[in-house]
């Protein structure tokens, strides 16, 4: 008998042991298997970048030759993946990769720039065959130990290419041209040290001696011809670099041009732009300058584009853990809409309209069930009302305990949100969360407007808050906006501001155009009211806290999603506009009192461009899915009606037309305004401008000869405008007035601009003849033969 229980025994142990084993095996197997996914990637990578001859890269489009890029680093994130250690190369570069494939247009010569980086990026993919890096040599000197301070030393040499791509983009397409030598040794000289980065790397992996490495002969050759690449980019010119090239010879050459503002005009007008203060400082500049004055402004797109890669991350790896087991459902990270997802049997996506009907059954049940547990249970202690679960205690929830949040008591202080989860408000709430409006919810995006709610926020809030909310909130907005635009408008800068702030509230007209077409709507339910309040001061703070370092420029459309959040522009556009208007209202209210860098305008302009570009894009997309699927009646009712009025008409489609003026807005005899607490517009300090106010009394101790030349500066930029140029005598003077000192000059040259403007100065032509431009503050040139009369008449 006892021989029987010692067999059984050793049966058991072996039993266990055997269980053990398979475990093991398993994790082993996983292991293989990622190994084997990881060297897979590396080995499409490194295929993708050896297809890339320099034949191949002069004949592609700036964004064919950014494909390649896009498997280095998927290669990169994987070995990240296992040495984490150098993450902080590999975070830089994908930021800096993010940021260029998000721009509407792209540069070849940028796109070659970055092939020399992921080139250099790729040494670090050898990594794959090493299984430790703490392994030592016989100086005691490990793998990840050499690479360390290496890594350090690469994630600032991308980060400075970064910044440099970021100001080269900045620069008109003329200054561009006129200092392309110059670029071009920035672009070298950044090669260079990639190439640099790229030997140390393989020197510091030489210390392991199982990783097979090149040839030195082979490194060679290849750095050589992508040298050469690069080089190449730059010597080939477009057809419109070649038109310009002519018409630069023809003026006197380079340095003539640059030297004098009537020819950078009479340039910049062939070129398709116009004469402005960026263009003056962009080609007298030194680049490094330009580079310091653009760091702190790349900085702050750095770091918000890092931090959406680092969101995206831990979204992916909460996706992840809730794919393991059976059903989708377990993939949606908020618990309530989990239930609703499974209670659905829902896969992949599921219809709308039928979606919002359930979750308000569902909410609906929750009360009902606790009221009849309350009813059943007289003595229970109910959960008190409280804030909804935070993310972090919903990514806590795991597969065995998704049903665990329905034994608890919903927050009583909610049940009002109820009445709101009706078939009357199914669309707003569906195209809250459905962004590309195809008339089904994806996993992905309940997900995303999961991740959107604000902290503090139960879901049944945050749904409430689009069902009926949300309108409310940008009608009280669109209020505030017209009363800032009323005062913009009635701003008087300086004379010597008066042309780049006409050219600003060009654009500024077209706001109200766009806002008004949206219904307008108001509450007296206290709750929503109170709820609208609490997410308007907490968007006005986020938005805040990503432009205000920024000195709220916006400098592209794809810094508007950088900035300010992935997703549809419904989402912030009126608290942005409310904020940014609020903000160049202030700078403005100095330039009534002091003569401000013609660059403040400038800033500001490209703002609101950048803004309304992307509005216009989303009205493109949006236009093109209700087309398709729906009808344009349905785009004209989507999110209120907002994009109705873009449609018709917008800058980006219209661009010759403008508005002289605009009448207040006003709202009908049944409409009526919520109060709304708008705090007074403080003045703001002069140091918080970024490019601050000139000081024209004591920039200069002007001598005879800088008056004489400032006033043949003023003069070649009146004649500029009638295609005319100065006469033999004004030229051989100006060719005199080179003794004086090239600083001297050129604020000789700004104060000739600025007293120049005090004409007031825009680029409006005739409504009568048509002459271009017309002089003054005018309608229509003095004695034209056509009346026609004020706009309006």
């Amino acid at each position: 008998m006892s021989s029987d229980r010692e067999a059984l025994k050793l049966l058991t142990v072996k039993s266990g042991v055997d269980s053990v084993s398979k475990t093991v095996d398993n994790i082993h197997d996983k292991i293989a298997t990622a190994n084997s996914n990881i060297t897979q990637v590396v080995t499409t990578a490194k295929k993708a970048m050896a297809g890339v001859s320099m034949n191949d890269v002069i004949s592609m489009t700036p964004r064919e030759c950014l494909i390649p890029l896009k498997r280095v680093m998927d290669a990169l994130n994987a070995v990240k993946g296992v040495h984490p250690f150098v993450g902080l190369a590999v975070t830089a570069f994908e930021v800096v990769l993010t940021l260029e494939m998000k721009r509407r247009e792209n540069d070849k010569r940028v796109s070659g720039i970055l092939l020399k980086q992921a080139d250099m990026m790729m040494a670090l993919l050898q990594l794959d065959n090493i299984k430790d890096v703490d392994m030592k040599n016989e100086k005691g000197e490990t793998v990840a130990g050499r690479l360390q301070t290496l890594i350090a030393d690469i994630r600032k040499d991308i980060d400075e290419c970064g910044n440099v791509i970021d100001t080269y983009y900045k620069q008109k397409f003329l200054a561009k041209f006129l200092r392309a030598g110059g670029w071009e040794d920035r672009f070298i000289g950044l090669a260079s040290t990639f190439d640099k980065r790229k030997t140390e790397i393989k020197f510091a992996l030489e210390i392991h001696v199982t990783i097979k490495l090149d040839t030195v002969a082979d490194q060679v050759t290849n750095i050589d011809v992508k040298m050469d690449m690069l080089i190449q980019l730059f010597k080939n010119q477009t057809p419109k670099e070649i038109q310009l090239a002519a018409e630069v010879e023809r003026l006197g050459g380079i340095e003539t041009c640059v030297r004098s503002d009537a020819l950078l005009a009479q340039l910049d007008k062939t070129s398709g732009g116009k004469p402005s203060t960026s263009l003056l400082v962009s080609v007298r500049t030194p680049l490094e300058t330009l580079l310091g004055d653009n760091r702190a402004y790349f900085d702050v797109k750095m770091e918000a584009q890092m931090r959406q890669i680092d969101n995206a991350i831990q979204k992916s790896t909460r996706t992840i853990i809730r794919a393991i087991g059976d059903g989708p459902w377990k993939r949606v990270q908020d618990p309530n809409i989990r239930q609703v997802w499974k209670d659905m049997n829902a896969h992949s996506s599921v219809k709308s309209r039928y979606f919002v009907l359930a979750l308000h059954d569902h909410y609906l049940d929750l009360y009902e069930n606790a009221n009849a547990l309350a009813g059943q249970l007289p003595d229970r202690d109910l959960a008190p009302p409280s804030p909804t679960l935070s993310h972090a205690e919903t990514e806590a929830t795991n597969a065995d305990g998704d049903t665990t949040f329905i034994q608890n008591s919903p927050p009583e202080a909610d049940k009002w949100c109820l009445q709101y989860l009706s078939i009357q408000n199914t669309s707003s709430i569906s195209e809250a969360i459905d962004d590309d409006v195809s008339g089904f919810i994806k996993i992905a995006e309940v997900n995303n407007f999961s991740n959107d709610k604000p902290e503090g926020f139960s879901m049944l809030r945050w749904v409430t808050f689009w069902a009926a909310g949300w309108a409310v909130e940008t009608s009280i907005y669109h209020l505030r906006i017209e009363d800032l635009v009323e005062k913009l408008l009635d701003i008087a800068v300086m004379p010597e501001n008066r042309g780049p702030y006409s050219e600003y509230k060009y654009w500024l007209m077209w706001i109200p155009w766009l806002l008004r077409s949206q219904s307008h709507a108001t509450t007296e339910n206290p709750e929503l009211i109170d709820l609208i309040r609490q997410h308007m001061a907490l968007q006005e703070s986020a938005i805040t806290e990503s432009l205000e370092p920024a000195k709220w420029e916006i400098d592209g459309t794809d810094t508007v999603s950088t900035l300010l959040g992935p997703g549809r522009i419904e989402k912030y556009l009126y608290p942005t506009l409310y904020l940014v208007l609020r903000y160049h209202y202030q700078v403005f209210s100095l330039g009534s009192k002091n003569v401000l860098d013609n660059r403040e305008f400038e800033v500001a302009l490209a703002t609101l461009w950048s803004i309304s570009d992307a509005c216009h894009n989303r009205t493109i997309v949006l236009a093109a899915a209700f087309d398709q699927r729906r009808g344009v009646d349905d785009l004209k009712r989507f999110a209120g009606g907002l994009f109705n009025n873009w449609n018709t008409k917008n800058p980006f489609k219209y661009s010759s037309e403008r508005f002289e003026s605009i009448p207040p807005f006003r709202l009908s005899d049944e409409q009526y305004a919520m109060e709304d607490r708008v705090e007074d517009i403080p003045e703001l300090a002069v140091e918080k401008l970024r490019y601050g106010i000139i000081d024209t009394a004591n920039q200069l101790d002007i001598s005879e000869d800088h008056r004489t030349y400032i006033d043949l500066c003023r003069k070649q930029l009146g004649l500029q405008y009638s295609w005319e140029s100065l006469d033999d005598a004004d030229t051989s003077k100006m060719a005199e007035l080179d003794r004086i000192p090239e600083s001297e000059r050129l604020i000789c040259q700004q104060i000739a601009s600025r007293e120049f403007n005090k004409g007031g100065h825009h680029s409006y032509s005739c409504n009568g003849c048509g002459i271009f431009p017309i002089l003054g503050t005018h309608y229509q040139c003095i004695g034209c033969f056509i009346d026609v009369g004020k706009p309006g008449d």
